[in-house]
């Protein structure tokens, strides 16, 4: 099976010839890997910076990515968090960290999507604490995920929206 392998000493992922995963528990499943997201927290394990990089060594190379979209055995597409790394040909997944992807949406969308979902989410919901009603303003929402949360806030019920004005003074000079 091909898969990008990395290791904190040489900083980069290769793609390489590797062995299949191998399911270990009946909590598990194989799947065909369609789509993976790469984060920030994949860059920070290739080049050594991330604190579980010291788990292992050169010769410890491991398959890189977290999650992605894959296809079961009977057909079935899914979003799912892997047990291994998820820019392979194939993956092992929990059985209970997988959802359905609907038809509609491509596997490359649906890989990238939870990222910036999770994370405006997460921030509206429990971190600000937001209600409907509230009037939300999202800085930096020129942004992929500042995009994403705008639309999260406005499903959460949010009032009134502040994203034209960030935009708008985000494009005028500082100095006026």
């Amino acid at each position: 099976m091909k898969a990008a392998v990395m290791n904190p000493q040489e900083g980069i992922p290769r793609y390489v010839e590797c062995p299949n995963p191998v399911v270990s528990s009946e909590d598990e499943i194989l799947i065909t890997v369609r789509a993976a997201a790469i984060k920030h927290v994949d860059r920070s394990k290739a080049s050594g910076t991330h604190y579980s990089s010291e788990a292992y060594t050169l010769a410890e190379a491991r398959v890189i990515g977290g999650d992605g979209v894959g296809v079961l055995a009977d057909g079935t597409r899914v979003y799912a968090v892997g047990v291994t790394g998820m820019v392979a040909e194939q993956a092992v997944i929990e059985k209970d960290r997988m959802v359905i992807v609907p038809n509609h949406l491509d596997d490359a969308t649906a890989a990238a999507l939870p990222n910036a979902v999770i994370g405006a989410a997460m921030a509206l919901r429990f971190r600000a604490d937001m209600q409907p009603g509230d009037t939300v303003l999202i800085n930096g929402a020129t942004g992929f995920t500042g995009r994403v949360a705008v639309q999260i806030a406005r499903r959460y019920g949010a009032k009134k929206s502040l994203l034209q004005v960030v935009i708008l003074n985000h494009c005028r000079p500082f100095w006026r």
